[in-house]
């Protein structure tokens, strides 16, 4: 059965030089923005105290950056340069082939230092180097998530992706300077200001991601146990962090902890309101334990978050039909194919009938 794991996807790519825009955005709760930045052993020591089972020496932060690279983005600074000024320089300096030299590489979550290093990341990553030069220059950079208004879905095998956008912004006299890639950042979109420890929890979330994408690349055995304490340790930064919390049921399941995956979806449902992957996830757990009411019910709240979502449809008509609820199933199934026409598998189930089909109606799977 489909699952749900959800991570951040720190890029929206397409080929062209990177665009820089001046815009005033409007920040999810504009007005007084709350502390956004600390400095290194700050943040190690705020991780700390928000848990204490991780030590301050192993705290990764991705935007503190070595001297050396810091030495060598002085030479494209005069000291005459305006905030806004030093924000572009940083920039051209940053993917320049000539100084720098930094490209996109997807699935590729880096501190600013491996990636000024490997001389690619992802746009997590980018955006930790932006971050980590502009503070260093005495400005205002701190994280930017826009996933609520730039998504997209991948399947690759058993699990359905949903990828965000992280970007990263320099406050200067002439208003924002954004790094975004292929497009300007539009001020008619919000974009939630992001504070360093959330974006130390995306950091171990996207580790934990990479993890299974890069076992299934190999062909590899997928490593489900060092997956789930990537999700772990990004809970431990940020306790409220719904993706995570999906992601470590996604985990859970595959390791046989079925209890414990049951909660974590819980846990990530009651912390995100509007997300609906953890309800999705739930249903199809409880479907497979043959708890067919519990399953329709949480895969009816996952379309209540997400009447958009296809596959919710189409499980749901299935758990429909297992309990011979046969109007609901065809009303379900003509949903998910209106949402997506090319949906065989709800072309397939609408050719059945609750009455007819005793194999279904006994359990068989999809």
């Amino acid at each position: 059965m489909k699952q749900r794991l959800k991570r951040t996807r720190s890029c929206l790519w397409s080929s062209g030089f990177l665009l820089v825009g001046y815009s005033l955005l409007c920040l999810a709760g504009c007005g007084a923005l709350p502390k956004l930045s600390f400095k290194p052993e700050e943040l190690r020591t705020e991780i700390h105290r928000r848990s204490p089972a991780m030590a301050r020496a192993d705290i990764v932060v991705p935007f503190e950056i070595d001297k050396r690279y810091l030495a060598k983005l002085d030479s494209f600074i005069t000291p005459y340069m305006s905030p806004s000024e030093r924000a572009q320089a940083i920039l051209k300096a940053m993917f320049d082939p000539d100084s720098f030299a930094l490209t996109y590489r997807e699935v590729t979550t880096r501190t600013a230092n491996e990636t000024l290093e490997k001389k690619a990341g992802n746009c997590l990553s980018l955006a930790a180097v932006f971050v980590g030069f502009a503070r260093n220059l005495g400005l205002r950079a701190y994280f930017l998530d826009a996933s609520d208004r730039i998504q997209e879905a991948h399947e690759e095998n058993d699990v359905v992706i949903l990828t965000g956008h992280i970007t990263a912004v320099v406050e200067t006299e002439r208003g924002r300077v954004a790094m975004d890639f292929g497009r300007r950042l539009s001020p008619f979109r919000i974009y939630r200001a992001m504070d360093d420890v959330e974006a130390i929890a995306n950091y171990y979330n996207n580790l934990g991601y990479e993890l299974l994408s890069g076992a299934r690349l190999k062909g590899e055995p997928i490593p489900w146990e060092r997956a789930a304490r990537r999700f772990e340790m990004a809970i431990m930064v940020k306790s409220d962090f719904a993706r995570a919390w999906n992601n470590l049921g996604v985990a859970r399941v595959r390791m046989g902890k079925l209890a414990d995956a049951e909660k974590a979806y819980e846990k990530a449902a009651s912390v995100d309101e509007e997300f609906s992957s953890p309800l999705f996830n739930l249903g199809i757990l409880q479907m497979k334990r043959g708890e067919y009411l519990r399953a329709a019910s949480s895969l009816k709240k996952a379309i209540e978050r997400d009447p958009d979502s296809s596959r919710a449809n189409l499980y749901l008509g299935l758990v429909s039909m297992k309990l011979n609820r046969c109007e609901q199933a065809k009303k379900a199934l003509l949903r998910a194919l209106e949402l997506s026409p090319e949906l065989a598998e709800a072309k397939r189930l609408l050719q059945r009938t609750c009455d007819g089909d005793r194999q279904l109606m006994q359990g068989g799977d999809s």
